[in-house]
């Protein structure tokens, strides 16, 4: 933002954008109960819980999108 390089995450599938498709993958793996080093595992404490689900649906709300040069 500005001058300042940020860094958001929760874009599961690597497709510019933290959408519906990217809440779907994390709350599949969160049902499953998935551990270890996984793509949904956001805050990467390695299990895939409701607090990666949140950030994800948070920066999803947010319509967080990749802007490159």
């Amino acid at each position: 933002m500005g001058t300042k390089y940020c860094l958001y995450n929760g874009d599961v599938n690597q497709d510019g954008n933290i959408d519906l498709t990217d809440i779907v993958a994390v709350s599949n793996n969160l049902a499953a109960f998935t551990m270890g080093y996984k793509v949904t595992d956001i805050d990467g404490n390695n299990i895939t819980d409701l607090t990666d689900l949140l950030q994800t649906y948070n920066n999803s709300s947010n319509f967080v999108r990749s802007k490159k040069p």
